[in-house]
């Protein structure tokens, strides 16, 4: 007779009931018995963005103070008249609120 358990203890299980496995339970038997694969070249590559994520050079033209787009624990303040490189989304979104002084711009790292 099996015995009901009370809230917040853990449940225990036997997968071996019977002198053979329980449907639905693995016992993780060979899952690990492939040798590793040695790997004996690393080639590093150069990081490529896609010029999206470049940034794109906004001018507020008001303080906006504590805005979060995406993560809210990312805080984002900006100043009247300053530029800025922002995430597309930041961009777009102030762009669309008539907060900028001009239209958004890609970044275009200066070349040397």
């Amino acid at each position: 007779m099996a015995s009901q358990r009370r809230a917040g203890e853990p449940e225990t299980v036997n997968p071996m009931v019977d002198g053979g496995p329980t449907e639905g339970v693995s016992t993780l038997d060979g899952m690990f018995s492939q040798q590793p694969t040695v790997v004996d070249e690393v080639q590093e590559v150069p990081l490529q963005m896609p010029q999206q994520d470049l940034g794109w050079v906004i001018r507020p033209n008001c303080e906006i103070e504590d805005m979060t787009v995406g993560n809210p624990h990312h805080h984002l303040s900006f100043k009247e008249g300053t530029r800025y490189r922002v995430p597309i989304e930041v961009a777009e979104i102030l762009y669309n609120r008539e907060k900028l002084m001009e239209v958004p711009y890609p970044y275009e790292p200066q070349r040397r």
